[in-house]
């Protein structure tokens, strides 16, 4: 199953809603989606709510999930590190490994290489991220002993 909502005016608590609105009906089974595609819905998504997303779909499934920003110039500071934390926790899935091959973040200004650098290193298959306009990546790839900076070069 897949969802494209890519500049529809659809809010991202729309969106959470109608996912747990599904789950419910179906006994709180998380839901199966390979693609979701928000992309211009930056600017609403917040690390809660990248965690109720979390409880809702089942993250070993997904392959494409895109929460980048509408204006890369004005960006978003409510999406930090631990927002992409529960990106890569394995949760209920038990262990499984992540399918995810790409990911857009464009426009989040909150996240630093620390955090990317786990994305990187916790989803394997990961070969398109988009970091257009986050310019706290840099934050934790200064020095290139890091483990962030190390994920990056592997």
């Amino acid at each position: 199953c897949s969802l494209d909502r890519s500049l529809t005016g659809v809010t991202v608590r729309g969106t959470i809603d109608l996912f747990a609105s599904v789950s419910a009906a179906h006994n709180g089974q998380k839901l199966c989606m390979k693609k979701i595609i928000m992309g211009g819905s930056g600017e609403q998504w917040t690390d809660g709510l990248l965690v109720q997303l979390r409880e809702l779909v089942c993250f070993s499934a997904l392959e494409e999930l895109d929460i980048g920003c509408c204006n890369l110039f004005t960006g978003s500071h409510h999406v930090t590190d631990a927002g992409l934390a529960s990106l890569t926790i394995a949760g209920d899935d038990k262990g499984v490994k992540s399918k995810l091959r790409y990911l857009r973040l464009a426009g989040h200004r909150s996240i630093s290489g620390c955090g990317v650098g786990k994305v990187m290193s916790d989803c394997s298959k990961l070969s398109d991220l988009d970091l257009a306009g986050c310019r706290g990546i840099h934050v934790g790839l200064t020095d290139p002993r890091s483990s962030a900076a190390k994920d990056m070069l592997q």
